[in-house]
Formats: C-alpha cells, structure tokens, sequence
C-alpha cells in the first residue's frame, strides 16, 4: 500500500480488511459471468416502507425490497434502502457502495453536503454487506462472491433507479467511490435511460484493484492456486468492466474523478474509463485513495451536481433537436 493510503486509512477511520480475501479459493462461477449481461426489467416492485423520520425539512424513509438477481446468498435476497429527501427536490442521486463498506455512515457524508444541493440521495446496501452479510467474518470468501455481489449491486441498483425515477418524477443519478464508482458506471453502462454518473476513484473494472492495486497483499493467493493466478484473477474480474458494453449516449455526459497517487485504483485504470466514454469529464485530484475520500467531500459532491447540469443541458440539447 502507499504509504500517503496507509496514513489517510488510519486518519480516515476507515475499515481494515482483517481476513483474508477468498480464502475459500474461486467458488461456483457457473454462469455468473453472462449475468451482466441479461438484466431482467421489473417493473411494479414492491418497496416496503418504514415510517418516515422528519428532521426540520428533511424526510429520512428506509425501504426494502426482494432482489431480482436470484445467485445472492439467502441472507442478501432482500435489498434496504435509506431515502434522504429535502423539499421540492427534482434530482435524486444513488450511491454505491466502496469496497468493504457496511452500513449508511460513510455515505451520509455525503448525503449532507448534497442536500444542501437540493439533491435526494438513496444510499443502497450491497449485498454481502451490512444488513445483507451472510454470518461473521470476511464476507468475500470466494472470488465468485465478489463478483456476485458486484452483478447483484448493479441489478439492484438498475432496480432501484427505475423505482426512484417514477417516484417523484425525478432525474435520476447513480455514483461512487472507489468500488462504488465502478459500480456507478456499470449501472449507467447498462442502463436504457438517461442516468446522471459521477465515477470517483474510479477504475473501469475490479480486475486491476485486486491484480495491481493494493488489495492484491490482501488476496489469499495460494487458495487460488499461487502466484499464476493473478492473470486468471484478472480475467475473471475483468467480467465486470465497463469496457465490455458500448457506451450508451448519456455516458457522455459523466464525470469522472482520478487520484495522481492513488495507491488502490491506479491512474490508468480510471483513464481508461474516462477514453471510453467520450465526452465524460476527467478531473484528477492530488493525494492517495483514503485522503482524498477523508478530505474531498464537499468537492465531490460538487462532482455529483455537475454530472446532473450535463445530463440536464444534454437532454434539453437533444429535445430540441
């Protein structure tokens, strides 16, 4: 790890991976990878609503509903949702998960400063984490289980911005951090309508976050099969690009942050994202993967915001065309 990512953790509070990562080697792959690839539509979901809590102006609501990806474990089969909701907002934005993140705490960060935007924020749990953790321990016991859990994010998260877009009426949003960000950029890979993106710490695919990145030393190599699994790894994840789907029109309009010393998603690996989508807006920020999480949220939020005003100016652009 570089030593800036290494100081910024430990400042940033941020959690540890302390097992392992696979350790119970590659798991049941059977027809996982195509799964991106065959999102289903649902329509007319069930959310189920919590009662509301009203704080000032602002409405928080949790929701949960049955997820439509059917490869989850038993304990990941229903999804939660937390609604951030100001006044008279006409944009909502929803917000993936990073890589070991449990819980709403870290997004409502966020969510704060984009209230302050007059943006709705929905905070997904991901499968495999917090609400959603089958047992104790390292959830990530397989290579197959993070890739279930990145193919289940993305079809909840499709699941999810469908719902959002005809509750309100909104424009509708998707972004992350980190593995969020690749998350968020499936999710506007594949998704049929316009969706506002902001990719932060973004790589195009998991495959070089755990093959060249720093998650790598937390990988139990032998139980993969050694050091020769690293390409095998690589491939594997690498199911999970964005570079697998054409870029849909709305991509255009993204914006898309890199870390210079980003010791977790390396700088090429978010250039490459950014060279797919053309059009999509490349900003760099100085310092390392937890520094900048610790230390830019006003100005990433900021990012959020701005990947809306494009969607907005682009579709009123394409309207009157």
């Amino acid at each position: 790890m570089h030593k800036i990512d290494w100081i910024g953790s430990q400042l940033a509070g941020l959690p540890a991976v302390t097992e392992p990562l696979f350790q119970d080697g590659w798991g049941d792959l059977d027809g996982v990878r195509d799964d991106l690839i065959r999102i289903p539509v649902v329509a007319g979901q069930a959310f189920e609503q919590k009662p509301p809590q009203v704080t000032g102006d602002r409405t928080v609501t949790d929701f949960r509903f049955r997820s439509a990806y059917n490869r989850l474990p038993e304990a990941s089969g229903f999804g939660y949702i937390r609604l951030f909701e100001p006044p008279n907002a006409a944009r909502v934005v929803l917000l993936m998960a990073a890589f070991n993140e449990h819980g709403y705490e870290t997004r409502q960060a966020f969510a704060h400063y984009l209230l302050n935007h007059n943006v709705a924020v929905a905070i997904l749990e991901n499968p495999y984490y917090g609400l959603r953790r089958p047992g104790t321990g390292q959830p990530m016991r397989t290579a197959a289980d993070l890739l279930k859990m990145g193919v289940g994010a993305v079809w909840d998260g499709v699941e999810v911005l469908d719902w959002l877009r005809h509750r309100r009426s909104w424009t509708v949003g998707v972004a992350g951090y980190s593995m969020g960000a690749n998350t968020a950029a499936l999710i506007a890979a594949v998704s049929t309508q316009p969706v506002a993106c902001a990719a932060m710490a973004a790589s195009h695919s998991p495959g070089p976050v755990f093959t060249v990145g720093a998650l790598g030393a937390s990988v139990a190599w032998d139980a993969l099969g050694g050091p020769a699994a690293v390409d095998d790894l690589g491939s594997l994840f690498g199911q999970a690009s964005v570079l697998r789907f054409d870029p849909p029109p709305h991509t255009a309009t993204a914006v898309i942050l890199g870390i210079l010393n980003d010791g977790y998603v390396l700088p090429d690996a978010t250039r490459a994202l950014a060279d797919h989508w053309p059009g999509a807006e490349l900003f760099w920020a100085k310092g390392g993967h937890a520094t900048v999480l610790w230390t830019h949220k006003d100005h990433m939020s900021e990012l959020i915001v701005r990947s809306f005003d494009r969607l907005e100016a682009w579709s009123t652009a394409a309207d009157a065309n």
